[in-house]
């Protein structure tokens, strides 16, 4: 995460997972997470006991982040005035792999990032993990996923159906 005031330009790939081992994934943290805004994106967190409010620029693969540290209390003020449905999800990590289970409306998802030094970085997906990339598809920002009723809702728009 980027300090206080900080800014830095994020280059993640994201991929759907359709498996995973668990067992292989390190310690857990609840997130807990909405939008002040989605154009520009302005995302408050709650990651265990610490809040954080972020500002994201444009793209899918390479975008800028701004990321900064706020008390706990006040990013739970901000949660409550949010726009969309808040993103509820347990991250584990490994490696460089965060893996995201989401809760709530989006219960059984599971997607998981990768941070790379540049964009023409080759990543593969570990033996652990089974999945398909969604870098690419605007569905998957977290930003998107806050507007949707459910993830029936997602898995109807991918396979041409309605939910």
């Amino acid at each position: 995460m980027a300090g206080l005031g900080s800014r830095m330009v994020e280059i993640e790939r994201k991929f759907r997972v359709t498996t995973v081992d668990r067992t292989m994934l390190g310690v857990s943290k609840r997130i807990m997470q909405s939008y002040l805004s989605f154009n520009p994106e302005v995302r408050v967190r709650i990651i265990g006991n610490e809040g954080y409010l972020t500002v994201k620029g444009e793209g899918t693969l390479t975008r800028t982040e701004c990321e900064c540290p706020i008390p706990e209390l006040v990013a739970s003020k901000l949660l409550r005035m949010a726009e969309g449905r808040p993103i509820e999800k347990v991250r584990c990590s490994r490696d460089r792999w965060e893996v995201d289970f989401y809760d709530g409306h989006l219960k059984g998802l599971v997607i998981a990032e990768i941070e790379m030094e540049s964009e023409s970085e080759q990543v593969f997906l570990p033996a652990w993990m089974k999945g398909y990339e969604v870098t690419h598809d605007s569905r998957y920002k977290n930003q998107q996923l806050a507007r949707i009723e459910s993830l029936t809702v997602l898995d109807g728009e991918l396979h041409g159906t309605s939910a």
